[in-house]
């Protein structure tokens, strides 16, 4: 089948994973696909996704480097915006409509959007009760911005403040001159003025009254795991705004053998959660135990590692690429999921299809989010109340590590069945009811 896809927010490698998972989905649902010759796919009668050229080029050269076999797509590209200024608002209307026009264009009917803010789906809502849109549908794919129904969104644990002056110090200032640090200064001021000066002239839209606002049946919501659909009912009937799930899509990596070495490796693979990572090794510092262990950071943000020597960066100081991360989670025994079990009620976290990707185990607190992948007849990890239980966890496998590999291959084993019920293939029957509205 063919639909249009798009990416209204993105130019970066942020969302890559999921992206590149909806892309390969789509991919798949080409029935004719195998059948047809490059050439003739290089002709028409292919799907199309516009986005960012920066996006394109991150999920262009995963494609390559996974060898995906996804040719039937043609890739557009044009600018994300996430201002509402009027100026941001005006752009991403002619955007909208591009995307529209090029769609009756070339006979589509259904666009896929992976990713969107509120006064972009407004905007293209409004678009579609014009006339030459009439016969279009929209598939909105949501994701952290449904977290703003819940008034614990923003309830975090707080970070301490004298980390971001160990990361900034384990930078050198004192070796950059003091004329090139004052140009710095000025600059990141000018940053903050122009950013205040964009808020006060953007256009507010809030998430319910755009959810509701202009709702029409051609218009549907999809999450990525069926507890958001559960949780959305304390705020309103999901059925009644078109709401759908599917798990959370991922290109699987290929099945891989058990880390070999002495001693247990853990990992906080992406943001990681540094207000909880920061509770974890204080505790873990205190505790001291007996066996040597690494907790490695495959992320960005390394604020107060210094203070631990078990705590590795390998690569620090800028964004990590996908093949980096993947590369240094190799050797790793367990992926450390370290978010309160507040948080990802109304989304889904992808550090759990990545943990089912690549095969690692996880030690998590206890969210709903996660606890819906690890099932209790197939345990991928060890689920635990709070930081104090998570730690006693760590330092049991970490003190009786020989004694803990037969039960970290039990989990390896439960992640391969876990892969059978996330990889795309499994999910291309839901997958097309949802894009042609069957499941009604």
């Amino acid at each position: 089948m063919r639909v249009a896809i798009c990416d209204l927010c993105l130019s970066d490698a942020v969302h890559e994973t999921v992206n590149l998972g909806f892309l390969y989905g789509v991919s798949l649902l080409n029935e004719r696909a195998e059948s047809r010759s490059p050439r003739e796919i290089a002709q028409g009668d292919r799907s199309v996704f516009y986005a960012d050229p920066g996006h394109l080029h991150i999920l262009r050269g995963e494609i390559e480097r996974k060898r995906l076999p996804i040719t039937d797509i043609e890739y557009i590209p044009l600018r994300a915006n996430l201002s509402s200024s009027p100026l941001g608002y005006w752009r991403t209307s002619r955007r909208c409509r591009f995307i529209l026009d090029d769609m009756v264009e070339r006979h589509l009917e259904v666009l896929l959007i992976l990713s969107s803010v509120a006064f972009q789906r407004q905007i293209l809502k409004q678009l579609l009760s014009q006339s030459p849109y009439l016969h279009l549908k929209c598939v909105c794919v949501m994701h952290g911005d449904l977290e703003q129904l819940s008034p614990m969104s923003s309830t975090i644990m707080p970070i301490d403040p004298s980390l971001k002056t160990v990361q900034n110090s384990s930078m050198g200032r004192e070796s950059i001159p003091i004329l090139r640090r004052l140009i710095r200064s000025f600059n990141s001021r000018l940053r903050s003025f122009k950013r205040g000066v964009r808020q006060r002239l953007e256009i507010k839209v809030e998430l319910s009254e755009n959810l509701f606002r202009d709702h029409s049946p051609r218009v549907r919501y999809l999450v990525l795991a069926d507890h958001i659909l559960t949780h959305l009912q304390d705020y309103f009937d999901p059925n009644t705004l078109n709401f759908s799930s599917i798990l959370h899509p991922v290109v699987l990596s290929p099945i891989s053998s058990a880390p070999q070495h002495q001693k247990m490796v853990f990992a906080v693979f992406g943001y990681g959660n540094p207000s909880v990572f920061q509770a974890v090794n204080e505790q873990l510092a205190q505790q001291r135990p007996h066996r040597p262990f690494e907790i490695r950071l495959i992320s960005s943000d390394h604020r107060g590692i210094e203070d631990y020597p078990w705590v590795k960066a390998p690569i620090a100081g800028r964004l990590l690429t996908r093949e980096e991360m993947e590369r240094l989670a190799t050797d790793v025994d367990v992926f450390l999921i370290l978010y309160e079990p507040h948080r990802y009620l109304l989304s889904c976290s992808g550090s759990i299809a990545e943990a089912i990707s690549y095969q690692k185990p996880i030690f998590y607190l206890k969210s709903e989010c996660v606890e819906s992948f690890n099932l209790p007849q197939a345990p991928i990890g060890i689920s635990c109340d709070d930081v104090e239980t998570l730690v006693t966890h760590m330092r049991d496998y970490i003190d009786h590590y020989p004694q803990r590999l037969e039960a970290l291959e039990r989990m390896r084993g439960h992640l391969l069945q876990a892969r059978s019920r996330v990889e795309m293939s499994a999910q291309l029957p839901r997958l097309r009811a949802i894009l042609t509205w069957s499941d009604d």
